[in-house]
């Protein structure tokens, strides 16, 4: 799975895994926790959900490797609506 997978990321963001070789990419992908979400599902935000990410010792981002992603600046889903798509990189704050 690993190697299927870092097949299809260098395409996909190349800039920012162009100095990765094989063997620090694969140490990465097995570091990574992969999310399989529905659709219609929150990622974060909205205190209606009732669950909570584990705590880090840092900010959390993601990289989007299919399909797309509805971002809003309110957790409750207020404001202007920003769709992002395979390949974008984001987190629960503006990089």
């Amino acid at each position: 799975l690993e190697k299927a997978l870092a097949r299809e990321l260098r395409p996909l963001h190349p800039l920012f895994f162009q100095r990765f070789d094989d063997q620090q990419l694969d140490r990465l992908l097995r570091a990574m926790p992969f999310l399989r979400l529905s659709s219609g599902r929150w990622l974060f935000g909205s205190e209606n959900l009732g669950a909570e990410w584990p705590a880090t010792k840092g900010d959390r981002a993601f990289i989007l490797l299919k399909g797309n992603i509805a971002l809003y600046p309110d957790s409750q889903g207020a404001g202007e609506r920003t769709d992002i798509y395979r390949g974008a990189v984001f987190g629960e704050k503006r990089f």
